[in-house]
């Protein structure tokens, strides 16, 4: 329906009621669909529920949507070093915490040793000892406070995370040396004609600047699509891999898309923006859904 909306430029759809639309609604209980994983710490009696942030709750078996805020992220990093100044939690259930809640590893180790520390000393530190700093500044949340930049957000970001799916899933194949080797000498002959808007360097990638990933972006659909009709992703396909390849040119059909909507030099749409951008987060689901895990050993089939 999205497609077709598109296409004929209107905007009516009914409501999906198999998905949330793209549309994260903090106070809708049926978007808490994500289950905890094992390590998710359980709720104790003993514990103060005012301690621990709405949303990020000891003992919750799903995850919801949760908007960040200075307010939220303080008392997460909070409630998780009283629980392990305590004790309460393990060390693998104090980082299963806090990864749900978008802390980084570095301040999980940070907030480990303080908090392991503390016990042995019999003390308690004070909250500026193992929160950012920089968070006491400013609320660094707040919507615009910010922004992500297009050379960041696109050139650092969205582009080179699709390139490392879809190289993960060559390289399990033992196809991205193939696809390298395929790639180099189109983009070789593309270079030479010293286009301004277009500086490739050759793969793998390495050292890339902006200018290289936006430049390799406009060849994105030309380069994965070509290779993947004239070379097999496994050397027996099935009815797996027809449909990971097949859900591979959505994707990169959808992201080609968006990124020529997000770099236009006409001013676009909100709903235009809306609309490419869940046409390709959809298409990235369905990818993830039918390859799985990007993690993966064997060699034979997805």
């Amino acid at each position: 329906m999205l497609v077709w909306n598109m296409v004929e430029g209107t905007n009516q759809s009914n409501t999906c009621t198999n998905c949330f639309n793209w549309t994260l609604d903090e106070e809708a209980a049926n978007q808490k669909s994500i289950p905890t994983d094992k390590d998710y710490p359980p709720r104790k009696e003993n514990r103060n529920d005012a301690d621990d942030p709405d949303g990020c709750k000891p003992g919750q078996t799903y995850y919801g949507p949760v908007k960040l805020t200075t307010s939220f992220m303080m008392k997460v990093v909070n409630s998780a070093y009283k629980a392990r100044r305590n004790n309460t939690w393990s060390k693998i259930m104090l980082e299963s915490y806090l990864k749900s809640c978008n802390v980084k590893g570095s301040r999980i180790d940070h907030i480990e040793r303080i908090a392991v520390e503390d016990r042995k000393n019999d003390r308690i530190s004070d909250p500026k000892e193992y929160q950012p700093e920089f968070w006491s500044l400013l609320d660094c949340f707040a919507r615009f406070r910010l922004p992500d930049l297009p050379m960041h957000g696109l050139a650092h970001g969205i582009i080179p995370d699709v390139m490392v799916v879809l190289h993960t899933i060559l390289s399990h194949h033992k196809k991205l040396t193939a696809f390298n080797d395929f790639a180099n000498p189109i983009m070789h002959d593309v270079a030479s004609f010293g286009l301004d808007y277009c500086k490739l360097k050759s793969l793998p990638k390495a050292n890339w600047v902006a200018e290289h990933s936006m430049a390799f972006m406009r060849l994105f659909s030309y380069l994965y699509g070509m290779f993947l009709s004239n070379n097999q992703l496994c050397t027996e396909e099935n009815e797996t891999t027809r449909e990971t390849v097949s859900n591979i040119r959505c994707m990169l059909n959808a992201f080609q898309g968006l990124i020529s909507v997000l770099m236009s030099r006409n001013l676009p749409e909100l709903q235009l923006i809306d609309n490419h951008l869940k046409l390709f987060l959809s298409s990235a689901h369905y990818l993830h859904k039918r390859y799985g895990s990007l993690d993966k050993t064997k060699t034979s089939g997805v």
